[in-house]
């Protein structure tokens, strides 16, 4: 797991997962790097959470993407199909 560490005058911490399933920290300038650690295993199960769900999404919109792109094709064949058929008189 990719974790970067922003320190800045704030006075909580916070995480956040990235859609590339990475973890931005967000910290106090006092805060420790093994405070840090700490608290990013105190909250690994959330982590977790929040990285499965990310997941499940991009997986839901691939899925869209693709039968977007199937229900396309499918037109295209069936209007050419229906105006490749031809009528002559003789």
């Amino acid at each position: 797991m990719k974790v970067t560490i922003i320190k800045s005058r704030r006075k909580t911490i916070a995480i956040q997962v990235n859609s590339d399933l990475s973890v931005t920290v967000r910290a106090p300038y006092g805060v420790t790097e093994k405070y840090i650690e700490e608290f990013l295993n105190k909250n690994e199960a959330w982590i977790s959470k929040q990285m499965n769900e990310i997941k499940v999404k991009k997986k839901r919109i691939e899925w869209n993407i693709l039968s977007n792109i199937v229900s396309k094709s499918k037109k295209v064949i069936w209007k050419y199909a229906s105006s490749s058929t031809t009528t002559k008189t003789y």
